[in-house]
């Protein structure tokens, strides 16, 4: 084998890595591999035929001391393999970096390489299809595959698709970077899933696994307690946890691995044969080290100071050689079977000489000590001589030093053939890799498509630890391959020439298979896209076998459906004909559904181009062209899939119309059926400009088969371009003119639309054929034609999601919510039973009265109005009143206020309810709605009013038969008195209207397709969606969304009742929504679930919505929400139960946390209609008692604790409510009123909820507690202002704090960091290898 020489001295390795003049820089981008090695010739030396044989030479490769290639500066060397065939990059998908750099190090291993050859895939007789898809998933089949590929093909660089495909993965995880070392053990064991049975199935073991054991060795007896495992790979830590500084080297980290751990004091080890607790050692020892090392730096760590995931750059250097005799266990023992545990007795333990840890030594942290106790305590391995600083890497193998090593300390010495590197921070980065070359004993880099020379000082860099330069020092080893120096074992690669002849049938159909896809890939670019649309002039009616008509007008939108465009991609060099055949099937079989007459034989294909009927095909020898025929040589071939456009023009007259005329014009014809209203699907004719009026409509009426009398009556209705509602009649005076003068004067270049309404003979039936005679006696303006073309010509589609019957049930069961008193009247119904009800502190809320519910109704009575028509509850006054001193439990029911609506509102997902649950409704609600109107409120059966609705819109009940249950008195959903008129001949004439200005399209469960005339008044248009959920208009609103299929959440509109559909939601998705629609001042607030004892408000329960204004009572949203709650949840509550808080999303916030019942929404300031709080107080403490409630945790120095978070009372109106705070604190905690430290407020400047504060900040004094806080507190009176929305800290100021170990103060703060690390942070698809995929060969 012939050697490159890097230096003419190989005894001076400064003097190498300095000589700079026999490197040239190459061109192009990149990370490391900038270098490398030029020769006179402009190839790098390599081994030839003549110095290369299949097995490796006895003796390891020497540098030679003569150089065999020159430097040359005008010429760039090729990095060249053992076949003197270029070296193959690898493409990069997206982030597919780390696969990349493990592939290329699998490939450059010679053992795994040659397994991979060895392996043959067995195809098992199946269909060719099948046996391709199978082989896409074999792991194996296309690891080979690529191997075979870069050893063998000329091109640059190689997909890894293939590979990807068979994991299992999709497109996007290639977007997705992952760990290397991860990667490795999962291909290796979808490797072993595969080979199972075979006889490779124990290459990985025997290639990769290494042995250990875990030990417990006691200190007094010497027994030990040994449990066996195995290992693919070794991890070892690049600094030590909590540590300053990290290891210097590999040695050192594996000297750390195997160091036992000394267990003593409090966690000794109960050994079974002393039958006590003794100190013992537990630890690991390696048995027996792979063939193949792979060793995974841990660089990747997690910082609990900033809860961030990080990178240690830390220097850890690597030799090519690495003796692992010290690290090998000596003692010889059974082996025992995997995940056995056995016990031994004397000799004693390999590690009893280890002095216990002195103080000096800092162990339990991990740090690197040189008071450690190592095996043989002796200075790591640097393969030669020199210094630590020397650690020779990246250079060729000195032979004799091995052989001297191997014979001094013994076989396990290895040499380093691979490097991965990792160039980025934790967050993300990019992979290559340093790989040696074995057989040539050169170091060359694979960064994904590029493949270069590397230096030893390239090498070397990747140890990491640079102060500058390169990547600033963020780019270094990640993982390593070794492999053991055994000469009987170590195997070269298999030469190109020496290939197993199954893997050069495999290449050959490769190649074929390479040559398919490439054949593919061009007839893939010859394709284009056909779209075929039909023209046909459908019938209105046809008949059937039985000689029955069939009415085709209702089904006029799904036939248009039905024969929509034929889309067909095909070859341009595929005759015209394969598209006419595939066009005709397609339509033909829809008309045979219809039962319509179409024939091949008056078919025919008429070429579009740019909207013109440009050339028609009809005949065999037109059949037989080709595709790119049709385009214009002046024009040029067009690109891949490019779009043309035919027609299939069915002829039912007696002949087509020309197409290769002069002067020719193309227009629109549509058929009029006066008397089923609608007009028929549009034709395309072309015609001559220069003909005459009435030699058009002959032309027109040939198409549907009329005679030339039928033709002279029939009426020819011109649609005009300046307006969209403008119609001209062409009548027989008209008869006589030009054809493109008359166009050109109302329509000018525009193409014309004509409306015919003849076809009297074959397209429509006797009944409609008498309304059209008759129509056509009346004046035009006043025909039923003119009504169906300006309705026409106002169409537009919308596209309406009703509500479905679980949403109204859902609606239903909130019936009551917003119905009843208010806070005035449920006041003043108190007052009426001559309850005690004091005059309230400002601050208050308290409940305290009994009320029997049998003694309300009279109360009731007193204070009932009747509901005003806008279904907004009572007219009653809103004055402020509070509820402080009653006594007693009271279930409350009563409307919000003027602005509460009848309607539900948008209910968040709660609990089904059980219908019994709802059945106890407070009797006060009950009494107060039996004097209000009774058919205002739902009949208590609940199936009265479900099972009707929609059934209109789902075509479940005939109009008659909701027309009945409205007229017998039938309740709708929540009834109002704007629409109480609606009577059975208002209707009758109401669905008339709607008949003429909304038409259903299409309808499928609850969503609806309507073609609309867009004139039509918004208010029509809710009056029409009440009739299809037989309620009233003003109980629902209507949603517009963004998207085409309503996907979005939309946004609520406040259209006026006045505006047209066509300016309100044309051409657009909507959705109805069962809540009473807000008024001007309104806006929707929502009601959160406050859970103290939570502290990430995200996981806090969305309650409700309600509608308030900013004059809105809290009182009256505080009963509503006790209503609300008691209807969806089914628990009723008190208001004493209730609190209604704020919580601050900002920072700096002084403010009471609890809402004033008696104050308006508007003293919330610009903030009035953010979220609300809803807190149940279940605490028997405060529970009904007066007083305003201050959150609390108190802080124990001697357990470093800290309570969960509780509330305690202060008296606002005392003399000094700090003093007051504090005395609540000591009745609660029994900590002497002259002990209490409480933080002192400023320690929650520009906090937010949940206020954590550290133990170990307040454990060392690093948080202010105050003494004596009534005394020194500058304005007592506006403490609770200023403190009613934190949560406040206490302590005994007197008590003993605990004094922490190092780890205690460890643990503490990962728990304490890692309750508020951030949540959010992006989620990452694990990586995977579908095992599914690993097919059996």
């Amino acid at each position: 084998m012939v050697r490159v020489n890097d230096s003419n001295d190989t005894n001076t390795s400064s003097e190498h890595e300095d000589s700079s003049s026999n490197y040239v820089r190459l061109a192009g981008n990149g990370l490391p591999g900038g270098e490398q090695q030029a020769s006179s010739s402009g190839v790098a030396a390599a081994p030839t035929s003549e110095n290369s044989s299949p097995g490796r030479s006895n003796q390891l490769a020497l540098p030679s001391s003569s150089s065999a290639a020159t430097t040359s500066s005008s010429q760039y060397a090729i990095p060249l393999d053992e076949n003197s065939h270029r070296y193959v990059g690898l493409v990069n998908q997206a982030m597919t970096c780390y696969l990349n750099s493990l592939v290329q190090s699998l490939y450059m291993t010679p053992e795994f390489r040659n397994a991979m050859y060895e392996w043959e895939y067995v195809q098992l007789p199946a269909h060719i299809k099948e046996q391709r898809k199978k082989a896409e998933q074999s792991i194996p089949c296309q690891l080979q595959k690529l191997f075979l590929l870069l050893q063998t093909t000329e091109n640059d660089s190689l997909e890894t698709k293939d590979l990807t495909q068979s994991f299992g993965w999709t497109s996007n995880e290639a977007y997705d970077q992952h760990d290397v070392q991860e990667l490795c053990r999962l291909m290796f064991d979808a490797l072993e899933h595969k080979w199972k049975g075979t006889k490779h199935e124990k290459l990985i073991q025997d290639l990769y696994r290494g042995t250990l054991e875990d030990f417990v060795a006691c200190l007094n007896c010497g027994r030990e307690s040994v449990k066996t495992d195995y290992f693919l790979d070794l991890s070892l830590a690049v600094k030590p946890f909590g540590a300053m500084h990290a290891y210097k080297s590999i040695e050192e980290a594996l000297s750390a691995f195997v160091q036992p751990e000394l267990l003593n004091g409090s966690n000794q080890y109960m050994c079974e044969n002393c039958k006590s607790n003794q100190d013992a050692h537990k630890g690991l020892r390696i048995t027996q080290f792979p063939y193949l090392l792979t060793i995974q730096l841990k660089r990747f760590d997690f910082d609990y100071n900033t809860m961030h995931r990080i990178k240690l750059n830390d220097k850890m250097t690597f030799p090519d050689v690495l003796d692992l005799n010290e690290y090998v266990s000596k003692e010889k023992r059974p082996a025992p079977t995997p995940s056995a545990t056995t016990t031994t007795s004397p000799p004693k333990s390999a590690w009893k000489t280890i002095p216990a840890k002195d103080d000096d030594d800092d162990l339990d942290l991990g740090s690197p000590n040189a008071k450690r106790s190592t095996p043989g305590n002796q200075s790591p391995n640097r393969y030669s001589s020199r210094g630590d600083e020397n650690v020779i890497v990246g250079q060729p193998i000195d032979h004799e030093s091995v052989e001297s090593i191997m014979k001094t300390n013994g076989e396990e010495v290895y040499e380093l053939f691979s490097v991965m590197v990792h160039s980025g921070n934790a967050a993300g980065g990019h992979y290559f890799a340093y790989i040696k070359n074995l057989d040539q004993d050169r170091w060359y880099v694979f960064n994904d498509t590029r493949v270069d020379f590397a230096t030893p000082s390239e090498v070397e860099k990747s140890f990491g630890g640079h102060p500058s330069g390169w990547n600033q020092s963020n780019t270094n080893a990640y993982m390593l391959m070794y492999r053991k120096i055994d000469r009987k074992r170590n195997a070269s690669f298999i030469l190109s020439n020496q290939l197993p002849q199954h893997i050069k049938d495999s290449r050959e159909k490769w190649k074929r298979l390479e040559q398919e896809a490439e054949e593919e890939r061009l007839r893939k670019l010859s394709l284009i896209q056909v779209y075929v649309n039909i023209n046909y002039p459908f019938p209105s009616y046809v008949m059937l076998p039985e000689k029955k008509q069939l009415d085709l007008t209702p089904q006029k939108y799904q036939i248009a459906d039905d024969f929509c465009e034929y889309k067909i991609e095909i070859s341009r060099e595929q005759p015209i004909k394969s598209v006419f055949q595939c066009a005709f099937d397609f339509f033909n079989e829809r008309a045979r559904a219809y039962n319509l007459p179409f024939s091949k034989n008056n078919s025919r294909l008429i070429y579009v181009e740019h909207g013109q009927l440009a050339m028609d095909f009809r005949s065999p020898k037109d059949m037989e062209k080709k595709l790119r025929s049709v385009f214009s040589s002046h024009h040029g071939e067009p690109i891949s899939m490019y779009g043309v456009n035919f027609i299939l023009d069915v002829r039912i007259g007696s002949s087509f119309f020309n197409i290769d005329i002069q002067n020719r014009m193309t227009i629109k014809v549509q058929r009029v059926d006066i008397g089923k209203k609608t007009t028929a699907n549009e034709l395309t004719i072309v015609i001559s400009g220069d003909e005459k009026m009435l030699k058009v409509k002959q032309w027109i009426g040939t198409q549907f088969r009329d005679d030339i009398r039928d033709v002279l009556e029939a009426r020819v209705v011109l649609e005009a371009a300046s307006s969209r509602c403008e119609f001209m009649l062409i009548d027989s005076q008209h008869n006589s003119k030009d054809f493109r003068s008359l166009i050109s004067q109302h329509m000018g270049h525009a193409t014309p639309t004509l409306y015919y309404d003849g076809g009297m003979s074959t397209m429509i039936t006797e009944e409609s054929k008498e309304a059209t005679i008759a129509d056509r006696k009346l004046p035009f303006e006043k025909s039923q034609m003119y009504q169906i073309l300006d309705r026409k010509c106002f169409s537009t589609f919308v596209k309406v999601r009703l509500p479905s019957q679980d949403e109204v049930e859902k609606a239903a069961s909130t019936k009551n919510a917003f119905q009843g008193p208010s806070w005035e009247e449920t006041v003043a119904i108190m007052k009426a039973e001559d309850r005690l009800w004091n005059e309230p502190r400002a601050a208050a809320v308290e409940v305290m009265s009994t009320v029997s519910r049998a003694e309300t109704t009279d109360a009731v009575t007193e204070v009932d109005d009747e509901p005003i028509p806008s279904g907004r509850g009572s007219t009653a006054s809103m004055r402020s009143v509070s509820m402080d001193d009653i006594e007693g439990d009271i279930g409350i029911s009563g409307s919000l206020c003027n602005n509460t609506p009848q309607m539900s509102p948008c209910v968040s997902e709660g609990d089904d309810i059980d219908e019994k649950a709802l059945d106890g409704k407070s009797q006060l609600m009950a009494d107060y709605m039996q004097k209000t109107s009774p058919e205002f409120y739902y009949n208590r059966d609940p199936q009265s009013h479900v099972n009707k609705n929609l059934k209109i819109a789902l075509n479940e009940e005939t109009p008659s038969e909701a027309l009945s249950a409205v007229s017998s008195g039938q309740s709708t959903l929540v009834p109002s008195t704007s629409n109480q008129a609606l009577s059975s001949m208002a209707r009758s004439a109401q669905d008339e209207a709607f008949d003429a200005k909304i038409t259903t399209v299409f309808s499928h469960e609850n969503y609806h397709k309507l073609d609309v005339d867009s004139r039509m008044r918004v208010v029509e248009f809710k009056k029409w969606v009440a009739e299809q959920l037989n309620m009233d208009k003003d109980q629902f609103v209507i949603v517009k969304h963004a998207s085409d299929d309503g996907s979005d959440t939309g946004y609520e509109t406040n259209f006026m009742d006045d505006e047209t559909v066509s300016a309100a939601f044309q051409s657009c998705f909507i959705s109805i929504k069962l809540r009473a629609p807000l008024k001007q001042d309104e806006k929707m607030i929502q009601v959160i679930l406050f859970d103290m004892l939570e502290n990430q408000r995200d996981n806090w329960k969305p309650l409700f919505e309600l509608p308030v204004s900013q004059s809105t009572v809290i009182g009256d949203i505080l009963l509503q929400c006790i209503r609300m709650y008691n209807e969806v949840y089914g628990e009723e509550l008190t208001p004493k139960a209730v609190r209604l808080r704020d919580v601050s999303t900002t920072g700096h916030y002084n403010a009471k946390a609890i809402l004033n019942p008696n104050d308006t929404l508007e003293k919330r300031g610009y903030s009035w209609c953010s979220h609300i709080y809803m807190q149940i107080v279940t605490d028997e403490a405060v529970l009904g008692k007066p007083g305003d409630p201050i959150l609390v945790r108190r802080f124990r120095p001697s357990t470093v604790e800290v309570s969960p978070t509780h509330e305690v009372l202060v008296d606002s109106n005392a003399e000094n409510p700090v003093l007051s705070f504090m005395e609540a604190l000591t009745k609660v905690s029994g900590i002497p009123l002259e002990r209490l430290a409480i933080t002192e407020p400023k320690e929650f400047n520009w906090q937010k909820w949940p206020f954590v504060k550290s133990r170990l900040d307040m454990l060392e004094n690093k948080v202010a507690f105050a003494k004596d806080l009534h005394l020194n507190y500058p304005s007592p009176k506006d403490f609770v202002e200023k403190t009613g929305s934190r949560v406040l800290y206490y302590k005994d100021s007197e008590e003993e704090p605990r004094i922490l170990t190092e780890d205690e103060r460890k643990q503490i703060k990962i728990k304490e960091n890692g309750q508020s690390a951030n949540a959010n942070r992006r989620k990452e698809r694990p990586l995977r290898i579908q095992m599914s995929s690993v097919c059996e060969g």
